[in-house]
């Protein structure tokens, strides 16, 4: 049987993912909600979903709410459908570092005092940036509201992703994937078709033949598109991980534990009622807890996230150790190109060569963010560590922390994944410092004083906050109440 074959050149132009990571379940419906009709969507999936997409982390940024709602999945559906709950960020504890732990909150732009930004103020008196942070103390006190729309209300600062399970995402985003737009097929690749470096179909094993214009590797870290495309996959660190989840009695706080360990570090993600355990360590590190279901897998990217007529998404394109949000964020950053990009014809170059630009800026600036983890850490002296701490930095990362540690500068470059107030919570959070600062900071009365008034305001507006097991069970209530009403009244 063929499918997808095009009979004549006014006939649809046929898109064709093959993979089972979480990536295919979010860019098949994020696709059948972008494109227009004259694309014809095919996405052939081998199994429910892959084990690699764990490596995702179970978290995203602030970007999850647009990456969710582009694939017609809305914050309800998430909270009544799902165990997801809400995220302000990562709580990192017995990390090697100077100060030993921070919390890696999403934060808007930092307030100041005569155009000098909070986290300069914090550095020339030495004061802890994330005391005047409202999503970090919310998420130390393991408290969680919406943020309102008054200004004045230090809670309109916070920002919030989500903590979510990806087979649950999977699920969802299948239901939302509008049947009339896309073919699914339920299959294993047998043999991948190509003729002058381009993928002309697809033959899986029970004999269909998938012909497409253009295919989408988003079959996770075995990358069963780009590899028979000779496509370099150019690796950094050989890791593994084990994923458990277990029941619990009540939701846990609004941020994700990451703890440093001997052997790497292990991450607890707090979801309804349940929390998902996930274990980073070096694959050839021997440590005893080894398990014959961790998965291998190395760190690294493709040399090129777009070749001939096919472009790799999510792990295919880039694993990354999900130290942070990268992982989902860079997916939905490459999702939004694409469409952006989405070529009418055979002839790709010009969108290939713009989508690579694009995309290697975003993986070389989520690469720097996560080595900065690592510098000058106190480490145990392990594999996992000693291969940590002595990645190369790179030209953009050296530079960021010279500038910062010489006079507290925060060096931005385009197209970044994360932005000037992450850097300086990690700056901060792992204890760097700046050795000069800026010398008008001293001229600015009360300036001591300004964060004494906002670290004590944020601390009584966060007693007064719900915590976050309750917010999401009166919240629950209050969506499915509104969605019972919408029903009553048809």
């Amino acid at each position: 049987m063929e499918i997808g074959a095009r009979h004549s050149e006014t006939s649809a132009f046929t898109v064709v993912l093959y993979g089972s990571d979480l990536a295919g379940f979010i860019a098949a419906a994020t696709l059948s909600h972008k494109l227009p009709d004259d694309y014809h969507i095919i996405h052939i999936t081998p199994s429910p979903i892959s084990p690699c997409s764990a490596l995702y982390g179970g978290v995203t940024g602030v970007s999850g709410y647009d990456l969710f709602r582009a694939a017609g999945i809305e914050e309800p559906d998430l909270i009544l459908g799902t165990s997801t709950s809400f995220s302000y960020g990562t709580s990192f504890t017995n990390w090697p570092s100077k100060s030993g732990g921070w919390v890696q909150c999403y934060s808007q732009p930092f307030m100041g005092i005569e155009d000098t930004p909070l986290d300069q103020i914090a550095s020339a008196y030495d004061r802890n940036l994330q005391d005047c942070l409202v999503s970090a103390q919310a998420a130390l006190a393991g408290r969680f509201a919406h943020p309102p729309d008054d200004p004045k209300n230090p809670l309109s600062r916070a920002e919030y992703g989500y903590h979510f399970l990806a087979d649950e995402i999977a699920k969802l985003a299948q239901s939302k994937t509008r049947p009339e737009r896309v073919k699914t097929i339920y299959g294993q690749l047998e043999e991948v078709c190509i003729s002058d470096h381009v993928i002309q179909q697809l033959v899986l094993s029970d004999g269909t033949m998938v012909k497409g214009d253009m295919f989408i590797d988003v079959s996770g870290i075995a990358r069963d598109l780009m590899t028979p495309l000779a496509n370099k996959f150019v690796p950094d660190r050989s890791l593994k991980m084990s994923a458990q989840a277990a029941q619990t009695a009540q939701t846990g706080p609004p941020c994700r534990s990451i703890i440093g360990s001997t052997h790497g570090w292990r991450a607890v993600i707090p979801l309804r009622k349940r929390a998902m355990a996930l274990t980073i360590a070096d694959a050839d590190d021997g440590a005893p807890e080894t398990q014959a279901s961790d998965l291998n897998f190395q760190t690294g990217r493709a040399d090129e996230a777009w070749q001939a007529n096919c472009v790799s998404l999510g792990n295919a394109m880039c694993t990354m150790e999900p130290l942070s949000s990268a992982p989902i964020t860079l997916l939905h950053r490459a999702l939004q190109r694409l469409c952006e990009l989405m070529p009418i014809d055979t002839d790709m170059a010009i969108e290939r060569r713009e989508f690579n630009r694009q995309t290697n800026e975003d993986l070389i600036n989520a690469t720097a963010f996560h080595r900065a983890h690592y510098l000058k850490a106190d480490a145990p002296d392990t594999q996992f560590w000693k291969s940590a701490s002595s990645t190369h930095l790179g030209e953009r990362l050296e530079r960021k922390i010279t500038q910062f540690e010489s006079r507290g500068l925060l060096v931005q470059y385009d197209l970044e994944p994360f932005n000037s107030e992450d850097w300086a919570i990690l700056h901060h959070g792992i204890g760097r410092r700046p050795r000069r600062h800026d010398i008008r900071i001293s001229t600015i009365p009360r300036a001591q004083a300004f964060m004494d008034d906002v670290s004590q305001a944020i601390a009584a507006l966060v007693k007064r906050m719900p915590p976050h097991d309750q917010y999401l069970t009166r919240f629950s209530a209050y969506l499915e109440k509104k969605q019972y009403d919408r029903i009553a009244s048809r």
